[in-house]
């Protein structure tokens, strides 16, 4: 098993992780960190079926508190945080990491997303503080949760897409039956995660900015059909005991230039897993898609490699944690499910899609204007991503959505275009897709 390190989610985006304007979120991406911690252990995937055992023994989580790192002052650390910087949302985005810049022709300092960091203030100057958490200190030191979920909107989406999702962590219902409390953000982010550590990082999901993990907690793997596989050592935890990502879809650009406002596809995506490689381990991942008219918006980037197209297209796939760690994720699971060559099953059906060139995500539905889901679970990221993987896009009219581009998108986006190899998340090379797929 890998050594404990980051499992990234949070919402403070698009990115998506990452690069993030869907879905409310305002953090680093689509990744982003979280609410609470992780499932236990490396839950894997294939083998011989079997369930998802009980990944090891509880624990406190995070450290939390107040004491800063190496003995400087949390006011201190909090100069060079992420919360205070907010790098993630602008790496992603940037021009020169072959983010939308490029299709946009709008600087990141432009747009009015990255001044909404404290949603509960409308007339927030937009210099992050200490008091957009913590008020003015005169009441209770510890954070409730919807002080977080005020800006990592996609966690508290995470908490309403559906009842079967509420995070075993969360659910003082399914918690509570173990003898545990329910958990909140601060057990298991550490006052690092939140505060930072005194290192400027480009991204929540570089390594070591976050010290939240399962392994903090869950330190030993119960013994089962998927635990005891030795090839699964280098899954992730929340590959197997995370039932879905939430992924938002169609973010109509224009309103977030124009009108200051967040305007996509809603209730956000739910019901699939991407899997990518991110620092060494098969780890879930979700996707954000952008569209945007440049029509009558001025010159195009110098480095739009299309600059007479004015119909943009744009996605993001970035490394994600999910707060929905559910019995039914492991109760659900079949070896079918990330092994086409076990048997017929969902991921023989992708394979064979990726094989013939095309897998459709999403489709224009012409009956109910909205784009639908065309597949689902745990969706291998292949190699040839920016080719193979299609979807549809809308355009908002005023009063309803229309069809604006079929087999988008323009450009598609990953952590690998940012850093080398899977620092920030890569897609999946030819050999490890075979591991899924068998021989292509």
């Amino acid at each position: 098993m890998s050594e404990p390190r980051t499992l990234t989610i949070l919402l403070f985006s698009v990115a998506i992780a990452a690069f993030t304007f869907g879905c409310g979120d305002d953090s680093d991406g689509a990744g982003g960190t979280g609410a609470t911690g992780g499932a236990g252990a490396t839950g894997g995937t294939g083998a011989t079926g079997g369930t998802g055992g009980d990944g090891g023994s509880g624990g406190d989580g995070g450290s939390g508190g107040d004491g800063g790192s190496g003995g400087v002052s949390n006011d201190v650390l909090f100069e060079t945080s992420l919360h205070k910087l907010r790098t993630g949302q602008s790496t992603w985005y940037d021009a020169d990491n072959q983010g939308f810049e490029r299709f946009t022709n709008i600087a990141y300092d432009a747009l009015a997303c990255q001044g909404c960091h404290n949603t509960a203030d409308p007339d927030w100057a937009g210099e992050p503080t200490c008091a957009d958490c913590h008020g003015d200190f005169s009441g209770d030191k510890e954070l409730q949760a919807s002080t977080c979920l005020g800006c990592h909107s996609r966690q508290g989406a995470e908490r309403t897409v559906g009842p079967a999702m509420m995070d075993v962590h969360i659910d003082d219902i399914d918690h509570g039956s173990a003898g545990l409390e329910q958990l909140g953000c601060h057990d298991c982010h550490s006052s690092g995660d939140m505060h930072g550590d005194g290192t400027e990082y480009i991204s929540m999901l570089e390594d070591g900015a976050i010290d939240a993990a399962c392994e903090n907690c869950h330190m030993t793997l119960g013994s089962n059909a998927f635990h005891d596989v030795g090839a699964h050592a280098t899954v992730d935890c929340s590959s197997c005991h995370t039932e879905t990502v939430v992924s938002c879809l169609n973010c109509h650009f224009e309103d977030e230039v124009d009108n200051d406002t967040k305007n996509f596809q809603r209730p956000p995506f739910t019901g699939w897993k991407f899997l990518v490689k991110y620092q060494g381990e098969y780890h879930p991942a979700t996707i954000m898609t952008l569209k945007f008219d440049r029509t009558g918006r001025g010159d195009p980037h110098p480095d739009d490699p299309e600059p007479t197209d004015l119909k943009k297209t744009f996605a993001v796939i970035a490394p994600y944690y999910a707060h929905t760690v559910t019995q039914a994720a492991m109760d659900d699971l079949a070896c079918t499910d990330c092994h086409a060559w076990q048997g017929p099953g969902n991921m023989q059906v992708l394979c064979d899609a990726i094989a013939g060139g095309t897998l459709k995500l999403a489709s224009w539905d012409a009956a109910t204007k909205l784009l639908t889901r065309d597949v689902g679970g745990i969706i291998p990221v292949p190699p040839g991503y920016e080719t193979v993987l299609k979807l549809d896009f809308m355009n908002w009219t005023g009063t309803e959505w229309e069809l604006f581009e079929e087999d988008g998108p323009d450009f598609m986006h990953m952590g690998s275009d940012i850093m080398a190899g899977d620092a920030l998340g890569r897609a999946l090379t030819q050999g490890e897709l075979e591991k899924l797929c068998g021989a292509l």
